[in-house]
């Protein structure tokens, strides 16, 4: 009898609640992995099978049962960027169809936004202002942002901080959430030189992008050979393509083929051979002055070049060999930026005692603290000129000059770097 009336209850349960059969939620996200947890809101559901629509493909997912609840786990790293939508079904204990359809419940921008944090300093009438953009698109919210010990409820309260601090390297920590109240923590490196703050390549030319066409990696193909192959600088392939690290390149990868078109740079790098000096400027300011090693005699030609190519910790081809970022013998150091005629570029070092000299092959050596700062400001297309003999002035009319920067630009196929 107690079992009748047991039945009869849950049947009677079954008729109250089913407007709401299931319900399915984001319980968390780790390592670009979401866990929902599906639920039924009554009494058990026999194995609900689970749908997946990414827009593209679909798919069932393994779910892990726990009495009436459901573990269901999203890897994304597994999917481009798209929505996903639900669709679940599963038979109760008499045998009845129940479903429940969610249509884009999420996107992977929602948990993995695309979040590009800039701070730059500009000479206005009032001094120097420093600006920071860290909104995105992505429907995520500043919340609060960390310097060091403090937080700051926004950005102005920031700037005054920054105001304050002396020169060197800092990080900034923002804190964003979104819809689903999902934290993500964005750090940004700053660099503070004077009284002016910047974000890593913050100070990048304008550029004009020419695309040509579409190349799928082969095995054993490198960044300089498809460059060379297509007659453009690997410079080009990082910058269109958005490479992150130009050394992960992979079989299979798809990238954009195609040549950048440089504009005037906010940055202007100033080479004085006779000095062993190199001069950083940020317009008519100069921010900086290091003592650099040239070419030994005129080993170092005087003209008119731009980065067109960067690496960090280096490997050195030298004739064939390969020689292993961080060796001792590799010359390199830790830094690596091309100029237009790759042969040349400004490096570190695993030598400092002969930075100040006239001794390498023709490239422009540092000590590795100074390429990596000025790695950090100087971004692709960066303004560089080389001078025998000290101007006393800012060169500021490179197309005097751009014919030699252009016939450098054709010989750009090396996978040679020469110190």
């Amino acid at each position: 009898m107690k079992k009748i009336l047991f039945t009869l209850f849950l049947i009677l349960l079954t008729g109250l609640f089913f407007a709401e059969d299931f319900s399915l939620y984001i319980k968390n996200i780790e390592d670009k992995k979401i866990t929902l947890t599906l639920k039924t809101n009554y009494l058990p559901v026999d194995q609900p099978r689970v749908l997946l629509f990414t827009g593209f493909f679909n798919s069932i997912h393994p779910i892990k049962k726990t009495m009436t609840t459901y573990e269901i786990l999203i890897d994304l790293d597994k999917y481009a960027d798209t929505d996903f939508s639900f669709y679940v079904e599963g038979e109760d204990i008499n045998g009845e169809t129940k479903k429940l359809f969610i249509k884009n419940m999420f996107s992977k921008s929602d948990f993995l936004p695309k979040i590009d944090v800039s701070v730059l300093s500009v000479d206005t009438e009032e001094g120097i202002e420093i600006y920071i953009d860290g909104e995105n698109d992505d429907g995520f919210d500043i919340k609060k942002i960390v310097f060091g010990k403090e937080n700051f409820e926004n950005t102005e309260l920031l700037k005054n901080k920054l105001k304050e601090i002396p020169q060197g390297q800092y990080v900034l920590s923002f804190y964003y959430k979104n819809k689903f109240q999902y934290e993500i923590k964005k750090d940004v490196k700053i660099i503070k030189i004077n009284d002016y703050v910047f974000s890593e390549s913050v100070l990048r030319p304008k550029q004009n992008n020419i695309i040509s066409g579409l190349h799928i990696i082969k095995k054993g193909e490198s960044l300089y050979k498809i460059a060379s192959d297509y007659g453009i600088s690997a410079g080009d392939l990082v910058n269109i393509n958005k490479l992150e690290d130009p050394s992960k390149i992979y079989t299979g990868q798809p990238l954009v083929i195609g040549k950048v078109d440089y504009q005037m740079s906010p940055l202007l790098i100033k080479i004085e051979v006779s000095k062993n000096t190199l001069s950083l400027y940020y317009g008519q300011t100069l921010l900086k002055k290091y003592i650099v090693a040239v070419g030994r005699s005129d080993s170092t030609p005087p003209g008119y070049y731009k980065i067109m190519y960067k690496e960090k910790e280096p490997a050195l081809y030298w004739y064939g060999e390969y020689i292993n970022p961080g060796s001792i013998i590799n010359g390199i150091g830790s830094r690596w930026l091309q100029l237009s005629d790759p042969q040349y570029g400004i490096h570190g070092t695993t030598k400092p005692w002969e930075i100040g000299k006239r001794i390498s092959h023709g490239c422009i050596r540092m000590f590795n603290f100074n390429v990596e700062e000025l790695d950090f400001l100087a971004a692709l297309g960066t303004e560089v000129y080389v001078e025998k003999e000290d101007t006393k002035e800012i060169p500021m009319d490179p197309e005097q000059i751009k014919v030699q920067s252009e016939n450098n630009e054709e010989e750009n196929d090396k996978n040679l770097k020469v110190e």
